[in-house]
């Protein structure tokens, strides 16, 4: 399985800073900012899923859960505190329509979402996360 890595840096100061917030509430923040930021490429993966799999695109989503499968390829540990994921929802057609099989050419849609997005989305995520700092430190300085 291929797991692409992104390093995201320059944020230090809005992490510093979302760290002072209590705990979970950070943790919220952070996910409502990453699905925000998800959303545009959840809905071009939608458009580019194969129409012959209807129920694929119905899927698609950008959610923090995995599947019972995904849980099992991407281990306890291995992840960040905070994450997000963007795709379809356990449907065995999202990974025979994006690499194929030994009978179907590949008709990738998921990949294709992303390249050309990966950086408005980072940029979403850096805006979105500094807002939410923002609006912590506004209401502190009101105390």
């Amino acid at each position: 399985m291929i797991r692409p890595t992104i390093k995201l840096e320059g944020l230090k100061g809005v992490e510093d800073a979302l760290f002072r917030v209590k705990g979970s509430t950070a943790k919220n923040k952070v996910r409502k900012v990453l699905r925000e930021a998800g959303e545009p490429v959840a809905r071009r993966m939608r458009r580019l899923a194969p129409e012959d799999e209807g129920d694929l695109s119905e899927s698609i989503d950008v959610s923090p859960t995995l599947t019972r499968p995904q849980r099992r390829i991407f281990r306890k540990g291995y992840l960040a505190d905070v994450e997000m994921h963007i795709g379809p929802s356990g449907l065995v057609q999202g990974i025979t329509s994006e690499f194929g099989t030994i009978n179907q050419m590949a008709d990738p849609f998921a990949r294709p979402a992303w390249y050309g997005m990966e950086i408005e989305t980072l940029d979403l995520i850096g805006a979105g996360l500094w807002v939410e700092v923002s609006k912590k430190a506004r209401g502190k300085g009101r105390r």
